[in-house]
């Protein structure tokens, strides 16, 4: 099934003609990133987003290789010179997985998991079973990464707690690896910035300056 002519709701494509590509993964029921993305950074956007907790595969694809071979035709038929992975918390998942396998210039992520915990209860977190990707990246540097974390989770960490730094711990001594951490006590910075207005404006400084 070819993204660009998926039916889903869940994709949508924004071309400009740029020689630059943004892969969206929001996290779960995150909407869609605005055009203004695009606009912002002269960079063709993709958007995917994740209504059903799909454990970081695209819409309409039953296996991760499936998506990977459409995301590779996507930017082989456009010609991109350069491609960049992005997403919040399990948006950020699947940015780290695919940007991997399509051997993405940049990853540029907000707060993701990376892998799974287990309390002793044997509860595991997230609920949905994950590819562990700090042993996927750990011998591989071709991708430069950026995690941009928020401070704490104090704002709901008797609600629910993602373990934000835990997540992340893996990639602490990465060599392609860099860490941005912002003001906030809350897991969602991409929220908190999308509140402050910059979040478009964020996002296409950094992912230029990085790549």
């Amino acid at each position: 099934m070819n993204i660009l002519l998926s039916s889903q709701d869940e994709i949508r494509f924004h071309e400009r003609g740029g020689e630059n590509l943004i892969v969206w993964f929001g996290g779960i029921n995150e909407p869609h990133f605005s055009v203004k993305l695009s606009e912002e950074s002269g960079f063709d956007l993709l958007t995917l987003t994740d209504s059903g907790n799909s454990n970081g595969l695209v819409s309409g694809h039953a296996h991760v290789e499936e998506a990977v071979k459409d995301l590779l035709s996507l930017v082989s038929s456009k010609g991109y010179q350069k491609v960049v992975f992005c997403g919040q918390s399990s948006g950020g998942y699947g940015a780290l997985l695919y940007g991997h396998y399509c051997e993405a210039d940049l990853c540029f992520v907000y707060s993701p998991q990376t892998r799974n915990f287990f309390d002793g209860q044997c509860k595991m977190t997230p609920h949905v079973k994950l590819y562990d990707l700090g042993d996927l990246y750990k011998n591989y540097h071709k991708t430069n990464l950026v995690f941009n974390m928020a401070r704490s989770e104090r704002d709901h960490e008797t609600e629910f707690f993602w373990d934000d730094w835990r997540q992340v711990a893996k990639f602490k001594h990465h060599p392609s690896a860099v860490f941005l951490t912002f003001p906030f006590d809350n897991h969602a910075v991409s929220l908190k910035l999308r509140e402050r207005r910059n979040l478009y404006s964020h996002v296409s400084l950094l992912i230029k300056a990085f790549l």
